[in-house]
């Protein structure tokens, strides 16, 4: 089950304060062979999927952002969600940044009756001291299984919509990871990973029981007993799991992530 949270944000530099946790992933799937032929078109999937691009009455509920600092530069990932207001999700966001660079890259899941229907990865390419952006769009059947890829770049992103694409390699866009990332799990678990004084807030960091992983923060506003308890063994207490709930605030800084609830799973 996915649990729905409310849109945010975190405090970045909070997190390079502190000791995080998890494995490397992979944000791509094997998408690769060079363009085929000219692409036919399925008219009814793109006027679904455009239908739910340009609703502005979808409801947004996004995950917690986690970062993870490495050698080669930070990682970044957050899922936003995209729900009808019975609470059933049409689309997924997958955003993320990768190691040493400043490009944010995605991946995009539509869905029909509950299942994935297609997908779309937008990243950037080289070629010598060249970059372009790259979109591939995917078809999925009934049963969730790639039916069709097609690709196209563009120099600048904005101008993908005026190229056409081209047939490529079956292109299978896996969501479990933005799953993952929403429903606090895998290399996204929320465990404790203890406690940042930075200026005049105290920061609750979680994230995977690992040294170097994805980590969270939230703002503690509010010294509840599970609060207190981690803090008086914050030591011994390190990777219990938790579930936390939370929203966000906005001050001079930008956006943060405030904890509004916290339990042991």
């Amino acid at each position: 089950m996915i649990k729905y949270l409310f849109p945010l944000t975190t405090l970045l530099l909070i997190l390079t304060c502190a000791s995080c946790k998890t494995d490397e992933v992979v944000t791509d799937s094997d998408e690769t062979d060079e363009p085929v032929i000219e692409t036919p078109s399925n008219d009814e999937l793109e006027a679904y999927l455009m239908e739910i691009d340009l609703n502005d009455e979808l409801e947004l509920a996004s995950s917690l952002y986690y970062t993870k600092g490495s050698d080669s530069g930070e990682e970044m990932v957050q899922v936003n969600l995209f729900l009808t207001d019975s609470s059933e999700v049409l689309k997924i966001e997958e955003l993320m940044v990768r190691p040493g660079t400043n490009s944010i890259v995605s991946n995009v899941f539509y869905y029909k009756d509950e299942v994935k229907c297609a997908s779309k990865q937008f990243f950037e390419e080289s070629i010598n001291d060249s970059s372009y952006f790259v979109e591939v769009l995917s078809y999925y059947d009934a049963d969730a299984k790639v039916i069709l890829s097609k690709r196209r770049t563009a120099m600048f992103e904005d101008y993908l919509d005026q190229e056409a694409y081209t047939v490529v390699k079956n292109s299978d866009c896996s969501d479990a990871r933005a799953f993952d990332v929403v429903n606090q799990e895998g290399n996204f678990e929320t465990t404790f990973q203890g406690f940042v004084e930075f200026g005049q807030f105290t920061y609750l960091i979680v994230g995977e029981n690992k040294k170097v992983g994805f980590a969270s923060s939230l703002v503690v506003q509010r010294e509840s007993a599970l609060i207190k308890e981690l803090r008086a063994n914050e030591k011994e207490m390190i990777g219990t799991p938790l579930e936390v709930e939370f929203g966000t605030a906005m001050d001079d800084g930008g956006s943060q992530q405030i904890l509004l609830s916290i339990i042991k799973k």
